[in-house]
């Protein structure tokens, strides 16, 4: 897989100079009258040419760490000894990819010095009693979530642990609402990305085949996956069916929806759920379209794709993040669909824990995230899709670009009238993992459709109410 040129390092050691040299200050190496060592000292010791080590301190006079004496050097500030406020962060193991969090919170450290951030990695999908447990002991002062990691903790009672967001977002509405309960926003959306489908423009080229379009079917999919698939190792289509960001886009399309009694059973329409786990057995157990790779998660598929062994693939703009800095050639367009064309939407979110004894601070670092300048970063650092609605519809992709962006990458303004979530199917999100287990008995072979139904009425009705 060929890529474009990587960054240079000379950044990541400038960071690590202007980082050290902070840390130095704020624990007292450096007090205010001090001088730092001299250019000639950095240049040796970080490894960098004068110009990026000049580059670094200037950063930090902007901060008004250190000034700068003619003839001299660079002298430690009072602001420097100031006491700084320490907030933590908990964020889930893709944002850094997926949001630039490295770029962002350099930013952040330079309009707030006097505010020290520290990162903890959460799990990818973390319990609610593990979320409630941070929140409640003060281990995290500010929170990433997602919008299923959300609706876990409103399910729970948990969502009055949040702190109250009064700062207009900017955001599109829709996101907004879906951090929002009773009126009330409780996270600052960052950023967003529906479903759909990469294909390999080359494969399609080779193959003759015409390019995905929003008029495709499953059925259209498939044949086009068959031309595709070569006897050399590749397949036309692939994707994590177990995923719980791919087997709802199913069920959504056929209209699929829950809905609990008052005996507390679960009525839901048998044929249209028949359709939806039907259509996608179809898709996977096809030999001669689907790869039957043993993926553990959606990144196997990803990467099977940039190698080039599939064609097209279920993803997100989130995952087009592993292919920013590849030559690979391909696009987007939106899913195929059964009865009506939709998708299924993730959205990230920053929340701050009411219980902080740093809420100022812990505030400042939410709102930063989705604030125009950090918006403008996400746009320009990753090919995810930034909340603040001005922001991702002045994104052009061109040849210009230093990301490899997809030509059709505006495509998501076109569907967003299609965009669903879990939320939709009117569940709680534990009855998700219920309804995938019995996915799995399904697709192989141990259950059969009316089986499967029963079996799913069966276990949603002996589910406990959620708070």
């Amino acid at each position: 897989m060929s890529r474009k040129p990587s960054r240079s390092t000379f950044r990541d050691k400038l960071d690590y100079m202007i980082q050290s040299l902070r840390n130095d200050m704020i624990q007292g190496h450096y007090r205010a009258g001090d001088f730092l060592p001299s250019e000639e000292v950095l240049v040796e010791r970080f490894k960098l040419s004068n110009k990026s080590v000049r580059s670094g301190l200037d950063q930090l006079v902007a901060e008004g760490l250190i000034v700068k004496v003619h003839r001299v050097g660079s002298k430690v500030t009072e602001k420097a000894g100031q006491t700084y406020q320490h907030i933590s962060l908990g964020y889930f193991p893709s944002i850094p990819r997926d949001l630039a969090l490295k770029e962002l919170l350099d930013v952040f450290q330079t309009l707030y010095p006097a505010i020290r951030v520290k990162t903890f990695a959460l799990p990818a999908s973390p319990s609610v009693e593990m979320m409630e447990g941070y929140l409640k002991q003060g281990m995290l002062d500010v929170i990433t979530l997602n919008n299923a990691t959300f609706q876990l903790l409103d399910e729970s009672g948990a969502v009055s642990m949040l702190d109250e967001i009064h700062e207009p977002t900017g955001a599109y509405p829709f996101l907004s609402a879906t951090f929002s309960r009773q009126g009330k926003l409780y996270a600052h959306p960052v950023s967003f990305t529906p479903v759909v489908l990469l294909y390999n423009k080359a494969h399609f080229r080779e193959a003759g085949v015409p390019e995905p379009d929003s008029s495709w079917r499953w059925s259209d999919a498939v044949s086009q996956a068959t031309a595709l698939t070569t006897g050399a190792g590749r397949h036309g289509l692939c994707f994590h069916p177990i995923s719980e960001n791919r087997w709802p886009v199913f069920f959504l399309q056929s209209g699929v929806a829950f809905a609990r009694q008052r005996d507390g059973t679960y009525a839901f329409d048998r044929e249209k759920l028949i359709r939806a786990v039907r259509q996608c057995m179809a898709i996977i157990r096809n030999q001669q379209a689907f790869s039957h790779y043993m993926s553990e998660n959606n990144d196997d598929t990803t990467r099977l794709f940039a190698e080039g062994k599939v064609s097209m693939i279920l993803a997100t703009y989130f995952a087009m993040n592993d292919l920013k800095e590849t030559a690979l050639e391909y696009d987007i367009s939106p899913l195929p669909f059964i009865e009506q064309p939709g998708t299924l939407a993730v959205m990230f979110g920053v929340a701050v824990n009411r219980a902080s004894k740093v809420k100022e601070a812990a505030h400042k670092l939410a709102a930063f995230f989705g604030s125009e300048e950090a918006q403008r970063i996400v746009a320009a650092a990753t090919v995810s899709i930034p909340s603040m609605k001005t922001v991702a519809e002045s994104i052009v992709s061109s040849p210009a670009d230093p990301i490899n962006r997809p030509s059709r990458y505006a495509m998501f303004r076109e569907i967003l009238p299609t965009l669903k979530t879990q939320e939709d199917l009117r569940l709680p999100v534990q009855a998700l993992e219920t309804v995938r287990q019995l996915l799995k008995q399904y697709w192989s072979g141990i259950l059969d459709e009316e089986r499967f139904c029963d079996r799913l009425a069966e276990e949603l009705h002996s589910m406990p109410l959620a708070k």
